[in-house]
């Protein structure tokens, strides 16, 4: 699999294979087969009970599962593997367990769950591996609305946080978005992200894009244009960024990258008139029909 630049190697295990599961094709069979070699992350999935380790965690709600995310105990030289426990309507279903180095995940997958996922690394297990590894490789997770710029690279739009309710649906702010600094000095990458590839446009899908600017959104009486300072500019992204409340380290990190792409990247706060409200006149009423009467 491919997430926002990040190979993973899935292993899958006979179980989970073989033929039909739930009435539809096997996960496995439609993803593109590949060597495992060049993959950074490697998933063994196993499927047996799946039972937390943990004792203290952090616990995360989503909008059909609640997970937990937390740390093994670890010894004077080595800290504590890292777990995702995942609740469904069966009690835990998936425990996934990984090192600070990222680089082999172990995954065990309830029998009982199984037929349920389309992939092993269903939210939210990869969306926690992927703030990791951007935590250890110098990225951030934000999310926002996706659009194509004027010189052929993309515009991240973002809403204030007095959000603008008739946004329309792609300034929605509900999609997400890995920046990643390039190279070169004035150089910020952006790939979309989305659990449903369907959700992302075409043209978007997959593509590493330039940063061309940032578009903050806010409702106000006036319209304005502003250009924000680069500090300015770092705290209105911040507040779109997937932080790690269960890792410091790598809400650091994330704000970190996020104050170096608010100094290449411009960032622009633009205040737009609330929608006015509409009218409704009955037309069969004649109180309405006098509302349009020349003045006496």
């Amino acid at each position: 699999m491919d997430l926002a630049g990040v190979k993973l190697a899935i292993e899958v295990p006979e179980e989970w294979a073989a033929g039909e599961r739930g009435g539809a094709p096997d996960a496995a069979s439609r993803w593109p087969r590949g060597s495992a070699l060049d993959a950074e992350i490697h998933v063994g999935v196993r499927i047996a009970t799946a039972e937390s380790p943990l004792r203290d965690a952090f616990w995360y709600r989503g909008q059909n599962v609640t997970f937990e995310v937390g740390r093994c105990l670890g010894s004077p030289s080595r800290p504590g593997d890292w777990v995702v426990a995942v609740y469904g309507p069966r009690g835990c279903e998936r425990v996934a367990r990984f090192d600070d180095a990222l680089r082999d995940i172990d995954l065990v997958v309830d029998p009982v769950a199984a037929a349920s996922f389309r992939h092993p690394l269903e939210d939210p297990i990869d969306e926690i591996l992927l703030i990791h590894q951007l935590a250890a490789s110098g990225g951030a997770l934000v999310r926002g609305a996706v659009s194509r710029g004027d010189t052929g690279g993309a515009v991240l739009t973002l809403e204030h946080h007095n959000p603008i309710s008739d946004l329309p649906n792609e300034a929605s702010g509900r999609e997400q978005a890995v920046l990643r600094i390039g190279s070169r000095d004035d150089e910020v990458w952006l790939i979309p992200v989305s659990p449903d590839a369907a959700s992302v446009r075409p043209e978007f899908h997959g593509r590493r894009l330039r940063l061309e600017e940032v578009r903050v959104l806010e409702a106000a009486r006036q319209p304005f244009r502003e250009r924000l300072d680069p500090d300015t500019a770092a705290c209105e992204l911040l507040a779109h960024v997937s932080a790690p409340v269960h890792f410091p380290e790598g809400a650091e990190s994330a704000a970190s990258t996020i104050r170096r792409i608010a100094a290449k990247v411009p960032v622009t706060l633009i205040a737009a008139p609330q929608s006015a409200s509409i009218v409704y006149f009955p037309w069969g009423n004649r109180h309405a029909g006098s509302a349009f009467a020349p003045p006496a």
